[in-house]
């Protein structure tokens, strides 16, 4: 098993849901992620509105959709502020290759504003 520390990082994110971070292969047979941090910059003049979303793939022979949910919604961030989501939290993020699925968990983010938001992810991915 290998440990290793990453960051992750998305420039001006705006209005369309943004994939901020995602767990893939990458050549090894199973990948687990800890989100360790994520920081939420607001790059606009003005106030905006964040979401930031953990996204599930469908799992099991019939293809349901698994739960989808919000980490933070509709937070607020003044101009020029930075926002820490995860302080003092951990997030587990898996990929799934059961059952011929073959996606990733990941981590969308959105901003009420265009081009408003700058995103890191900071985690610890563990592979077999």
């Amino acid at each position: 098993m290998a440990n290793t520390f990453k960051a992750f990082s998305k420039a001006s994110v705006g209005t369309t849901a943004t994939t901020a971070y995602q767990v893939e292969l990458g050549g090894a047979s199973g990948k687990t992620a800890i989100v360790i941090g994520i920081s939420l910059a607001n790059r606009a003049a003005v106030p905006i509105n964040v979401n930031v979303q953990i996204d599930r793939p469908a799992t099991g022979t019939t293809a349901a959709p698994s739960d989808d949910v919000y980490l933070a919604k509709d937070i607020p961030i003044p101009a020029g502020s930075t926002l820490e989501v995860m302080a003092g939290q951990k997030l587990i993020l898996e990929y799934n290759g059961a059952q011929g699925v073959a996606a990733g968990d990941k981590i969308v983010v959105t901003s009420d504003t265009a081009s408003s938001l700058d995103v890191i992810v900071n985690t610890l991915e563990i592979t077999s």
